[in-house]
């Protein structure tokens, strides 16, 4: 029945004319005249009032905007529709954005409520708590409520939210409206970077380099930074790497540092680049390979690291290749003018 009628309900906003400007919104409801008997309406708005089915909630809504099978009843109609929409009814978002053009004063009112019936009922993978949280931590239209938001954005972080996690990371990790837990932080953070968040899995790093929890088996610790660099949160691999040199010459440090250079490289960050071409070319902690330290090297130099384009050309240089010395030191000196070591190396070609 409920595939039936989001079916027809597709259908009936299809047909859909453009909105008016004033309160009596113009609808096509030819499609909805079929819904009529299919539905007992009573029990449908039951069910919308307590957050158990969109698609009911995006029906009754769009009948009472249309009069179709009930009087027409704009307000009432907008905020059914307003309901579906914070219960994740994509279609009832495309149709309260274009009949509204966003969220109207009146029914900010009930916002919050919204949200927080979408957690409660554990739909919309945690969205609802994502949102009725960040309300509560700015006082958006509600009181702000710190301790209350922390456990929403964990709600939100356990019905598999990546962002909810990150908020719920980062509240474990500074104190804000609970203790502070590293260990917390860590697990929120953990299971923010499994659901493919990239900040999620630095917020897991940065809570295990406090000291205050057991530090991570370097594969653990290298599992969370490629999981970050792989979701977008590239400048982990930078700062992974610079952290690891930091620490040299400790031995797992320099096991590390050719890894988490080669993990930031292979996600395109110039920098690491950079410093996966000079581990190679120097050798160490890993087997000098001077083909791939150029190969990086000219990488970083395609990601305008004038450094990185240097190398390159000393490298080119000390092995009496002239043309792509050239080529590459010219490179360095477009991007860093000033570059003094690209003039002196430059200057030692011959004239072309």
């Amino acid at each position: 029945m409920i595939l039936r009628l989001f079916g027809l309900l597709v259908a009936a906003v299809a047909l859909l004319s453009s909105p008016a400007q004033s309160q009596d919104v113009k609808y096509d409801a030819t499609a909805l005249r079929a819904l009529e008997q299919l539905v007992d309406l009573p029990k449908a708005e039951q069910t919308c009032a307590k957050g158990e089915d969109d698609n009911l909630c995006a029906w009754i809504g769009l009948s009472y905007l249309t009069g179709t099978g009930v009087p027409k009843d704009i307000e009432k109609g907008r905020k059914l529709i307003f309901v579906a929409c914070g219960l994740s009814n994509p279609l009832a978002c495309a149709i309260y954005e274009a009949d509204t053009g966003g969220y109207e004063p009146d029914l900010r009112e009930i916002l919050h409520p919204v949200f927080l019936m979408t957690c409660k009922a554990q739909r919309g993978g945690g969205v609802g708590c994502f949102n009725a949280a960040q309300q509560l931590s700015i006082g958006f239209d509600v009181k702000k409520d710190k301790p209350k938001a922390a456990g929403l954005y964990l709600e939100g972080c356990i019905q598999g939210h990546a962002k909810s996690c990150v908020s719920a990371s980062q509240a474990a990790y500074q104190g804000v409206g609970r203790q502070v837990d590293m260990a917390a932080a860590f697990q929120y953070g953990s299971i923010g970077c499994d659901l493919g968040d990239g900040t999620a899995c630095l917020m897991a790093i940065m809570a295990t380099q406090t000291g205050k929890i057991a530090p991570l088996e370097p594969a653990q610790e290298a599992k969370l930074v490629q999981s970050a660099c792989a979701s977008g949160a590239t400048q982990v691999c930078d700062n992974a790497l610079a952290y690891a040199q930091a620490r040299l010459p400790d031995a797992a440090a320099e096991a590390q540092a050719p890894l988490y250079a080669r993990i930031g490289c292979e996600a395109n960050r110039p920098l690491s680049c950079r410093g996966y071409g000079q581990i190679l070319y120097d050798g160490k902690g890993i087997a000098k390979d001077e083909a791939t330290a150029l190969a990086a090297f000219d990488q970083g130099c395609t990601g305008k690291d004038a450094p990185s384009c240097y190398s390159f050309g000393a490298i080119a240089l000390n092995a009496g290749d002239n043309a792509r010395a050239r080529i590459y030191l010219e490179k360095a000196l477009a991007l860093r003018p000033d570059f003094a070591a690209a003039k002196t190396a430059l200057a030692r070609l011959p004239a072309s």
